[in-house]
């Protein structure tokens, strides 16, 4: 036990309450955080910062915290990555339409519905690939069925040469 030299008391120490850890976290990531978006993007954060103040709660933090989590991570990429994930998005679906196997109505669909991003680019370009790899391989396959139904009909005479 420390004892405080100027009263000669015990010393206590200072333990902040959950709430007070949390307004901590929060506050550290907001003024993190906030200067790097803009304006409209800070504003859905500031709001729900503003409602974790009024009642703060576990849920509120959440809420908050991750909302700024994604805002930032969205504008951060956006900013950095924009140009390259939207271009690696267009090379991936090219080379899926160059294939030539999906119809135009899926690879709309796919247009549509996909995340662009520089990982749904390469995954689409992933898929180009296999495909193409299948069709040489179902090629191969045919052109070998093909061989060996010669060959079993040269082996062997047919039923109404013998008659």
């Amino acid at each position: 036990m420390m004892l405080n030299s100027e009263t000669s008391m015990p010393r206590t120490k200072h333990v902040p309450s959950p709430t007070q850890r949390l307004a901590a976290t929060l506050y550290a990531r907001a003024a993190w955080a906030l200067p790097r978006m803009p304006a409209e993007r800070a504003q859905p954060c500031v709001a729900l910062l503003e409602a974790f103040i009024a009642k703060p709660t576990p849920s509120a933090f959440m809420r908050a915290h991750h909302l700024m989590a994604v805002t930032l991570s969205e504008h951060l990429s956006q900013t950095v990555f924009g140009s390259n994930q939207t271009r690696s998005f267009e090379d991936g679906l090219a080379a899926l339409n160059n294939v030539a196997v999906v119809p135009e109505s899926d690879m709309a669909c796919l247009e549509r519905d996909l995340p662009v991003d520089s990982l749904t680019g390469s995954r689409l370009a992933d898929l180009a690939t296999l495909l193409q790899v299948w069709r040489e391989l179902a090629g191969r396959a045919d052109e070998e069925l093909d061989r060996m139904r010669a060959l079993r009909a040269s082996a062997r005479p047919s039923r109404r040469a013998r008659e």
